[in-house]
């Protein structure tokens, strides 16, 4: 048998927890949902970032590598949803605000 086969069976729990973690957080960005997003998403990215932040300097071999990347790619991810999300905000934003005008305007010509 292959001593390389089942690399990531010797992986430490904590850092195929964070994997799983990182793996939610993936699925959960094609939520459109804005509270899903906000009070689902949050913690699964601050708990994936934490555990491979934290196994980053105890891990060694493939298992480091692992947490390296995905400590880098759970912070680009944190960064990226909440560009998405402050976009979508901000629409929303500028449309109530709109409308809000329009009303003022209506309102103001009566």
């Amino acid at each position: 048998m292959d001593q390389n086969a089942c690399t990531c069976c010797k992986m430490s729990p904590v850092t195929l927890t964070a994997v799983g973690l990182t793996l939610l957080f993936v699925i959960f960005m094609f939520v459109t949902g804005v509270m899903v997003r906000w009070w689902v998403m949050l913690p699964l990215g601050f708990a994936a970032f934490f555990l491979f932040r934290m196994r980053r300097g105890q891990a060694e071999g493939l298992e480091n590598t692992v947490c390296r990347w995905g400590y880098w790619l759970v912070l680009a991810l944190l960064l990226l949803r909440d560009a998405c999300l402050s976009s979508r905000l901000a629409g929303t934003y500028g449309a109530v605000e709109g409308a809000a005008g329009e009303a003022a305007k209506s309102a103001m010509n009566l």
